[in-house]
């Protein structure tokens, strides 16, 4: 019988027998799984029974026992000890028949005359020529020839041409003194507060605000 079934359908056969075999044990396996971790979460999860309470003595609330009664006499006594004891008011202070002291008159300030100064203006005169010179100095025009740096940054030379040396430069802004015209547009000026003399192209300064 075994012999009339083909080869392939008897290792189908065997395949299903340990597939089978192995299903039933992957079964057995996940649900021990899942019965160990339903045991950890309820463990986990379940509160702890709270604890018993000891039972605590109370304190007796029941008054004491007068052991004795109190007498007439005792009574009468407290009644005398509580009451206030009248004190007599004082006697009244007795008024001095001596006069009292009078007081001393008040000082009255005396006042010092004190001389008045005398300005020097009105004993001397007032010297009105200073005045009047410094005035005449400040009304006076400047006979200088000022100019103000028109350009960012000019080279001061030696001489009038861009061949010479340059001496320094001079901002913009900085107010110069010319003292000499060139030819070709160059002027010889005085800067830094006539520290320094040199040539520079004239049309790059301009007259200054007076």
């Amino acid at each position: 019988m075994w012999k009339s079934i083909p080869l392939q359908v008897l290792q189908l056969h065997q395949q299903l027998i340990v597939f089978c075999c192995v299903s039933r044990a992957m079964r057995l396996l996940s649900l021990i799984a899942v019965t160990l971790v339903a045991f950890y979460f309820v463990g986990v999860f379940t509160p702890d029974a709270p604890d018993i309470a000891e039972p605590v003595a109370l304190p007796s609330t029941q008054a004491p026992a007068v052991t004795e009664e109190e007498t007439a006499e005792d009574v009468r006594l407290t009644v005398l000890e509580a009451s206030p004891t009248t004190q007599e008011p004082p006697a009244p202070e007795r008024l001095s028949a001596t006069t009292p002291p009078r007081a001393a008159a008040p000082e009255l300030p005396v006042r010092i005359a004190t001389p008045t100064p005398v300005l020097p203006s009105l004993a001397t005169g007032l010297d009105l020529s200073a005045t009047e010179r410094a005035a005449t100095a400040a009304l006076a025009p400047d006979p200088r020839d000022i100019r103000v740096v028109t350009g960012t940054r000019v080279n001061l030379r030696a001489g009038p041409s861009t061949r010479n040396a340059i001496l320094t430069q001079v901002l913009s802004g900085d107010q110069v003194e010319i003292l000499e015209a060139g030819q070709g547009g160059w002027v010889k000026i005085s800067a830094n507060n006539g520290d320094v003399e040199g040539w520079m192209a004239a049309r790059f300064l301009t007259a200054a605000r007076r």
